[in-house]
């Protein structure tokens, strides 16, 4: 065994914890949204009570994880892996956080 360090490529931490916390922030108004709905699915009531739509409140649920767990995902990958030289994984993370955004309006 040699008595060298072995290094491993490292990401950048506090950026991974902005990117995961800006993204839930942009997300939370259209996750609360979907959630909203799934609950509306599920019970048959939000407003007024009408028939439940259990398949459509999975399919609004499943929304929401999506949305919850997109950001955290991103910030996880910007946290442990380096950037590549040539497009930054920072900008590729905000990419598709803001892709989400878009998708869940």
């Amino acid at each position: 065994m040699s008595s060298r360090e072995v290094r491993r490529p490292r990401g950048q931490p506090l950026l991974g914890i902005v990117i995961a916390l800006g993204g839930l922030a942009a997300l939370a108004v259209p996750a609360f949204f979907t959630t909203m709905l799934a609950y509306a699915g599920f019970s048959g009531c939000l407003l007024e009570c009408t028939r439940r739509h259990p398949v459509l409140a999975v399919v609004w649920t499943l929304d929401t994880v999506v949305l919850v767990a997109a950001p955290v995902v991103a910030g996880v990958l910007v946290a442990v892996f380096r950037p590549v030289p040539r497009v930054p994984l920072y900008a590729l993370a905000g990419v598709v956080v803001l892709g989400l955004a878009c998708l869940a309006i």
